[in-house]
């Protein structure tokens, strides 16, 4: 989910607009979105995705299984490859806490929709 914020917030300052099109909101531990939370599941129940967790978090990977190549115009995987290289492998306390200073997260109450500024 936060990785996922982070891509839409590198395509804000990028491309000059999130890729997701999902309305992303201050929750309890970071940016949440209600859709995506909802399209993981579903590819959940339907075997596309499976979920590792772990202490503290949670982690949708596709299906080894199924052999499915995900694909991404360009400029989008570039973004991808851009978060996962700078913030996917850094501890969630400390990825919270870079995002929220980055993104002035603080500045939002609980489950209030987060507006992006370029």
């Amino acid at each position: 989910m936060k990785l996922l914020f982070l891509v839409d917030a590198y395509a804000v300052e990028e491309l000059g607009g999130p890729v997701t099109g999902v309305e992303w909101r201050r929750w309890y531990f970071g940016p949440f979105s209600k859709e995506v939370l909802e399209v993981l599941e579903e590819l959940e129940y339907e075997g596309v995705v499976v979920e590792e967790s772990g202490e503290g978090y949670t982690v949708y990977l596709l299906n080894p299984a199924l052999d499915i190549k995900p694909s991404l115009p360009e400029h989008i995987r570039r973004i991808v490859d851009r978060v996962l290289e700078e913030w996917g492998r850094m501890p969630l306390e400390r990825l919270l806490a870079k995002l929220y200073e980055r993104y002035n997260i603080h500045s939002y109450s609980l489950g209030e929709k987060i507006e992006w500024r370029h």
